[in-house]
């Protein structure tokens, strides 16, 4: 949609005369960011010595709020001939990230996790959306000295396979991996200014064995321990590259297995990032752009040619124009379920 303006209200004061903005979210960091530089002449009505952290933040692109959130920092600087203006900052659920729980107990007993996320935000006026099934209530929860409510969080949401992300009004949203699909697909000559793919190997092993332990039964002095082991393979490792981790939550031979396989393909999946950055922040039928999405993405000149999940979305609006920066990976490096297979290289067959 052409001629849009960027709109920032500043506890509700319009603010323009923008040089750059940026805004950056990621299904791997719960709180969406944001960046801004201002040019060296203001509209006589503004001032920007009015402007300093804390303060609410809400941006616009036309009518869609892409950020609703509070600014972190405030630089300025001055020459004889020109002055710098820059504000940084974060959406609501920073707090989430930054700041210890408080006016709750400090642990639950048949709690779920939309019920604990609900507990943890509400002081920070932080609203919860649930788009997933948050799966069974915690028969006891307890927080960690020290902890903050995001780490809190992320312990109860990894035991459910369930993603911490927000969305452009600063909520809290509890959701997975999804299977809901963009109206554009991404290509190379219709859409890609450029892109990029990495394949990194670091985090990839040959060898996964889980290891966990057990009480056979009876209790006492007649219980004994035995131990429990599970393995997967990633053929794609063509090395010895073993990795043993300890086994999460009750041990038992299937858990065990399926941890391991489970750890085998996520590995395999997260070691393929696609980076490409199309003109503009809308799809063709006016959306935005949004994570947690997925494209199809064809590069056949990188060996990608798939459906993949747009894991992060960086917004870049410049005096020259505005582009979407997108970061994709396999959907299946945020399952919560073990796959089957380890594939991971485009080319070879995924």
């Amino acid at each position: 949609m052409p001629n849009e303006e960027v709109t920032m209200l500043l506890e509700g004061q319009r603010f323009f005369g923008w040089k750059e903005a940026h805004v950056r979210r990621s299904v791997e960091s719960l709180s969406g960011t944001f960046s801004f530089s201002l040019l060296d002449k203001w509209a006589i009505e503004q001032d920007p010595l009015l402007i300093h952290p804390g303060q609410n933040v809400k941006l616009y692109y036309g009518n869609d709020q892409l950020i609703d959130g509070y600014i972190d920092r405030y630089d300025a600087a001055i020459s004889e001939s020109s002055r710098t203006l820059a504000i940084t900052g974060r959406d609501k659920t920073g707090d989430l990230v930054d700041c210890s729980p408080t006016g709750v107990p400090g642990s639950w007993r048949n709690i779920k996790l939309d019920r604990l996320a609900l507990l943890l935000a509400s002081p920070y006026e932080i609203d919860v959306v649930t788009e997933t099934d948050v799966g069974a209530a915690f028969p006891t929860f307890a927080l960690q000295t020290g902890e903050t409510a995001f780490e809190a969080l992320t312990r109860a949401a990894q035991k459910r396979a369930v993603l911490l992300v927000t969305n452009n009004d600063g909520n809290l949203v509890l959701t997975s991996s999804s299977s809901e699909r963009t109206y554009d697909g991404l290509e190379l000559g219709f859409n890609i200014k450029d892109a990029s793919v990495s394949y990194d190997f670091t985090e990839r092993f040959s060898d996964y064995t889980v290891k966990g332990q057990t009480k056979t039964a009876g209790s006492g002095w007649d219980a004994s321990t035995i131990s429990i082991t599970g393995e997967a393979f990633d053929d794609e490792v063509s090395r010895f590259r073993p990795r043993v981790l300890k086994a999460t939550g009750a041990a038992s031979k299937k858990g065990c297995q399926n941890q391991a396989r489970w750890e085998a393909n996520v590995r395999a999946a997260k070691s393929v990032t696609v980076r490409c950055v199309v003109q503009g922040l809308r799809q063709t039928n006016g959306d935005l752009w949004t994570i947690n999405r997925q494209t199809n993405v064809k590069l056949p000149d990188l060996g990608v040619q798939n459906s993949m999940l747009i894991t992060t979305v960086d917004f870049a609006i410049t005096a020259s124009g505005t582009v979407t920066s997108f970061e994709l990976r396999r959907p299946d490096a945020y399952q919560s379920q073990p796959a089957k297979t380890v594939k991971s290289v485009p080319n070879l067959g995924w």
